[in-house]
């Protein structure tokens, strides 16, 4: 019989029957620590690579077994997202990516083409708005996950409620991002396809979310295109409708509404 250390619960066997506390009578060492986190992360039965290789496989039965219960095989949606948006923000902010990108936008937008003093103006409302975007990155769309989660709600009821519309969209929105780092690696060691790296995005997610629509609820690959087209616009619809609710409700806060 064996006392566990988490919760205090008597039990037999490796594993609390309370709260699944491993039984561990050794003293940690850092052989041990590295071993757990190696049979954590790269195994192919289960775990974070296991959730990858199945994300690309069959996202369907990737979310389908997650919120009927299965979930030990499956990295948790949130840590999956955030580990992967973290990783995917330092990369692409480290690299110079990011700047690059940005500065070869500016270029296409004309902005070389504007008189030095508005020019001027303009690049230092970028640089403003590039500072916050680097520092907060990771987080963008994870924000924008719940509203494309509500857009996929009222598009694709079939029996799936808003939370669980939510855990696909995360994990869909997670492979996207690892999709795409490739893409930014492309783009680090040949800047000139900045352009491609930014029209890229937006295309992969399409095409990545129509795969996941087809093995999630059946459909063909030219509806599942056509939903996650939609469901994209929707979501920018909804994202801005609360951006301006929140504004107006700041300013109102803040001392009344500008002119």
């Amino acid at each position: 019989m064996s006392t566990c250390k988490n919760c205090q619960h008597e039990f037999d066997g490796n594993f609390c029957s309370q709260c699944g506390q491993k039984v561990i009578t050794r003293r940690l060492t850092i052989s041990m620590a590295l071993s757990n986190f190696f049979s954590t992360f790269f195994n192919l039965e289960r775990g974070f690579i296991y959730t990858i290789k199945m994300m690309f496989v069959n996202p369907g039965k990737v979310v389908r077994e997650y919120i009927s219960g299965n979930t030990i095989k499956y990295t948790n949606p949130f840590r999956y997202i955030l580990v992967i948006a973290t990783l995917s923000t330092l990369l692409t902010v480290s690299s110079g990516v990011y700047d690059e990108t940005t500065s070869q936008m500016n270029h296409l937008m004309g902005m070389d083409q504007l008189d030095p003093i508005e020019q001027a103006g303009q690049l230092k409302v970028q640089e403003q708005i590039a500072t916050v975007m680097k520092k907060y990155l990771s987080f963008v769309l994870i924000l924008l996950t719940p509203f494309f989660s509500l857009a996929t709600y009222l598009l694709i009821r079939r029996k799936l409620n808003y939370a669980e519309h939510f855990v696909m969209n995360v994990y869909s929105v997670g492979q996207t991002t690892i999709i795409g780092i490739p893409v930014t690696l492309l783009f680090y060691f040949f800047p000139s396809l900045g352009v491609f790296a930014v029209v890229s995005s937006p295309v992969i997610m399409l095409a990545y979310f129509a795969y996941v629509y087809r093995s999630m609820f059946g459909v063909n690959y030219f509806i599942g295109v056509l939903l996650a087209l939609v469901a994209y616009l929707l979501t920018n619809i909804l994202f801005v409708i609360v951006g301006i609710i929140g504004a107006f409700i700041f300013y109102a806060l803040s001392g009344g509404i500008p002119s």
